[in-house]
């Protein structure tokens, strides 16, 4: 079987934004964002014109709506996909800054580009000596690094695109009167996410452990009567039982399960997969995965859903509960 890089297109769906047009390869086109601006972005990177009375917004990537659009002031709270946001003159990113923005200014005028490989190529855009390592969050550049490495954009954070000054920019997280009723908006939102993807793929593949993140997952696709299969990758730092559990629930649904063994180690994916991150980012997936052709499974038009990015709630919210008694605990409090 070919192996996955063979059909991976280094920069696809990437943008970059500057006082000039990039059309850094076959297929990219452009757009002029301001008198002294112009958006130039790979043909496969959707762009959303969202309506708005006092000023053009433009969405950069893929999104999933919880409901029909409206002001923008709601935008990213009734939005969940992979996107940038273009409200001039600033740019932010989705909740979760899964589409990554980077800047630097380096070169001696504004940059900015969802790749950092890009931005080293046209925005003289540096290497931190950071140590990256297998567990916890990384991001290029760290915490820390001087602006003429250039930085990365943070999921609080929305930048002036002429100035490249970063402002604040909250997320509105709005508490709930108790457990039960946080419980059913959390449930209330995955379900109707889950029937949105429904119907838009060839197959939805949920990827299952014994983790409470990925169970939940599963329980929503069922509640939304979702068709779907799971898997479960094998390679060393998953514990069998990931394994077994995932199986036995599976099983217990009537849902087709697969176990993922690794191929023997691609290092030509592992070039590809360096490059295009600067060699910034360092998890299961540039160790073992990619390498592995793990995700030779999956074909185009399918959807893989992935659980991990509640850690994002998780590492956001540790700080600020760790003294707080569960047991005791008010509906408000929580």
């Amino acid at each position: 079987m070919e192996p996955c890089y063979t059909s991976f297109t280094l920069h696809q769906r990437q943008f970059i934004i500057a006082t000039h047009e990039i059309l850094h390869a076959k297929g990219w086109q452009s757009l002029k964002l301001s008198d002294e601006f112009i958006l130039s972005f790979q043909s496969a990177l959707r762009i959303e014109s969202v309506p708005n009375r006092d000023r053009k917004i433009l969405l950069l990537g893929e999104r999933y709506a919880i409901a029909e659009l409206p002001s923008h002031e709601k935008l990213t709270e009734l939005c969940s996909g992979r996107f940038a946001i273009i409200e001039w003159p600033y740019i932010y990113g989705d909740a979760t800054n899964l589409l990554s923005i980077f800047y630097s200014a380096a070169s001696g005028e504004p940059i900015i580009s969802s790749s950092p490989a890009l931005l080293a190529v046209y925005g003289s855009f540096g290497q931190s000596e950071r140590k990256l390592h297998w567990g916890g969050i990384n991001w290029f550049p760290g915490p820390g690094s001087r602006v003429n490495l250039g930085r990365k954009l943070l999921r609080d954070q929305r930048l002036h695109i002429p100035s490249l000054q970063v402002e604040h920019f909250p997320r509105t997280i709005e508490p709930c009167d108790s457990f039960e009723a946080a419980r059913e908006s959390l449930a209330t939102s995955l379900v109707a996410l889950a029937q949105q993807i429904s119907g838009r793929s060839q197959t939805v593949y949920l990827a299952l452990t014994a983790g409470r993140d990925s169970r939940t997952l599963a329980a929503a696709f069922l509640a939304a009567g979702l068709r779907f299969e799971t898997f479960t990758q094998r390679f060393d730092g998953v514990a069998e039982n990931d394994i077994k559990i995932a199986a036995q629930i599976s099983r217990s649904f009537g849902i087709r399960h697969h176990v993922i063994d690794l191929e023997p180690r691609d290092d030509q994916a592992l070039q590809i997969w360096r490059q295009h991150t600067l060699s910034s980012y360092c998890d299961a997936d540039d160790n073992r995965l990619f390498l592995g052709n793990s995700y030779r499974f999956l074909r185009p038009g399918d959807v893989f859903v992935v659980g991990g990015v509640f850690e994002f709630g998780r590492h956001f919210f540790a700080e600020v509960i760790r003294d707080l008694t569960y047991e005791n605990a008010q509906g408000r409090e929580l």
